[in-house]
């Protein structure tokens, strides 16, 4: 309920490891919140180079970020088949990264198992 600390934080902690991929994805998810558009492409372009060594369930979220819900379904699927940590399921059920796909059937399914993910929960930065 805060965007303007939300993307506060987020500079901050680009600041503090600019060679983060999921760093660069937040922020561009919090410059889309705030509708500046110009500024999240720019931290797009940046996570799109960092963010592939980061592991399948960073990259689900950056795909999310981007607005392409079947690539961040694809690769949420495969994060959640390799892990057997169940809070990850949890989280990625509330996850604020999954706010642009949360409302597609698939991603319900995907978190199903979590006993959130059904619920209408939306985080806003």
């Amino acid at each position: 309920g805060q965007p303007d600390n939300a993307l506060l934080e987020h500079q901050k902690a680009v600041q503090f490891d600019p060679q983060s991929g999921m760093y660069h994805a937040a922020l561009a998810g919090a410059y889309r919140k705030l509708g500046r558009e110009d500024e999240a492409a720019k931290h797009l372009r940046i996570a799109g180079r960092l963010i592939k060594k980061e592991g399948p369930y960073n990259y689900a979220c950056y795909e999310s970020i981007c607005g392409n819900i079947e690539g961040a379904l694809a690769w949420l699927k495969k994060s959640l088949r390799s892990s057997s940590d169940r809070g990850l399921r949890n989280w990625a059920a509330i996850d604020p990264d999954f706010i642009w796909i949360r409302d597609d059937p698939r991603f319900g399914v995907l978190v199903k198992d979590s006993g959130v993910g059904n619920r209408k929960r939306h985080f806003s930065l």
